[in-house]
């Protein structure tokens, strides 16, 4: 069916989830469709939130296009929903770097727990990560060393690919033996993390169990 294209609802948060386009590559996408026009139809959930295709839907803009050809999702109501379709869609049609898949997986949990009013929660186990991408356990032990690292322009860097992952592991070790890590929480052994993630709902709790176990021994 066509739509008129101002009827269509933008959520930025469904639009962060996963990197934008270069702007040579968004300049490339809009000659194609100036060409050929638009030819794969925009998705949309029944309140008219776009799902998927975020980048087509600012070309049409940029291109003057009125109306545009949508595919209504009627089954995807929730919040949660919503971002349950994008990320499956996105995730496996975008030819994407390890680090981004793990970075907007974990940016997709944070807001399906929000959204479901769950807080404190932590990251999943590096197992559990992986298991769900597709990825290496090493590769996605890197990533969230980088992710738990908190810094952000490093961060930014790698996402947007502008720094290699072993690059950015490298400047992390630095700044970790200069201070302790942000996120005091996640520095924890990861294999330590998951024997008590499905135990406790306290990620805190599981820290201070965790360590005295340690001390223990």
């Amino acid at each position: 069916m066509k739509l008129s294209i101002e009827e269509i609802k933008l959520d930025s948060k469904l639009e962060s989830l996963f990197p934008k386009m270069s702007k040579e590559e968004f300049e490339s996408l809009k000659r194609d469709m100036e060409v050929n026009g638009l030819q794969e139809p925009l998705t949309i959930a029944k309140d008219r939130t776009l799902l998927d295709g975020y980048h087509r839907f600012k070309a049409c803009k940029s291109l003057g296009m009125k109306k545009v050809e949508v595919i209504v999702k009627d089954d995807v109501r929730t919040f949660e929903d919503k971002l349950r379709y994008a990320f499956s869609k996105n995730s496996i049609r975008r030819h994407l770097t390890a680090f981004q898949k793990v970075y907007s997986y974990l940016q997709f949990r944070k807001e399906t727990l929000r959204s479901q009013k769950v807080s404190n929660v932590g990251h999943p186990s590096i197992r559990q990560v992986a298991k769900t991408l597709g990825l290496n356990k090493s590769t996605v032990d890197y990533c969230m060393k980088i992710i738990n690292s908190g810094d952000e322009d490093l961060i930014k860097k790698v996402y947007e690919n502008k720094v290699s992952l072993r690059q950015a592991l490298k400047k992390v070790k630095q700044q970790s033996n200069k201070s302790t890590p942000k996120n005091y929480i996640l520095s924890i052994p990861y294999e330590l993390f998951e024997k008590y993630e499905s135990k406790f709902s306290d990620p805190r709790k599981a820290m201070i169990e965790t360590l005295e176990e340690g001390v223990k021994k």
